[in-house]
């Protein structure tokens, strides 16, 4: 990626770019989200709290609610621990708090979730490519925690689930979905990108 993809990638998330109706959009994203076969038949779903001009992935949850008797999955949501280290804990959003960066999260006291133990992860970042590939915001908070996991997915069979990382969820405007970034090979591909318009999986659009 260029210079001048990488500012726009940064601007659309900063509030800085030409990046508007981010609640539209938002909604959008989500729409897709509930779509998802992964979403429906996950029981733990690990999700952000949307900082700035991030797009808001958590309506899904609204929609499999309104359109399903079967409960939402539980939702978990990251916490800074230490030095390019998080935690995982179940809490419902409007019980989240002002934490790292101004960020809202979970406090130590919500019950903790292991890695092994999530279904499905929404990730957000700077930017996208096709192939899967993350540029983050250079704190290294998500390549930390997913560097120990499997390199493929969990899948779940029945009510056995095998492999110990969750699926993984890119988060993206389309403007931040580009066909390529410079990703290392130690660095963990998402499994979909999801935009507001579209979900991209393995390099193709489905």
């Amino acid at each position: 990626m260029g210079a001048r993809a990488a500012a726009a990638a940064g601007a659309a998330v900063t509030g800085d770019g030409e990046c508007s109706g981010v609640s539209e959009l938002s909604a959008a994203c989500a729409r897709e989200l509930a779509g998802l076969d992964e979403i429906r038949q996950a029981r733990v779903v690990a999700t952000y709290a949307a900082y700035r001009d991030e797009l808001d992935p958590n309506g899904f949850v609204d929609l499999l609610e309104g359109e399903s008797e079967e409960p939402p999955p539980l939702l978990v949501f990251p916490r800074v621990c230490g030095e390019r280290e998080l935690a995982l804990h179940q809490v419902a959003f409007d019980e989240l708090t002002p934490g790292a960066y101004g960020i809202l999260e979970p406090c130590e006291a919500h019950p903790e979730v292991q890695l092994a133990d999530i279904d499905v992860m929404l990730i957000p970042g700077v930017a996208f490519d096709l192939r899967g590939g993350r540029m983050g915001y250079g704190g290294g908070y998500y390549d930390s925690l997913l560097a120990k996991t499997d390199p493929t997915p969990a899948t779940c069979r029945g009510n056995k689930r095998t492999g110990n990382r969750p699926f993984l969820v890119g988060v993206s405007y389309d403007e931040t979905l580009f066909d390529e970034l410079p990703i290392e090979d130690h660095d963990i591909a998402m499994d979909i990108v999801v935009t507001p318009t579209r979900v991209v999986a393995c390099g193709v659009s489905r």
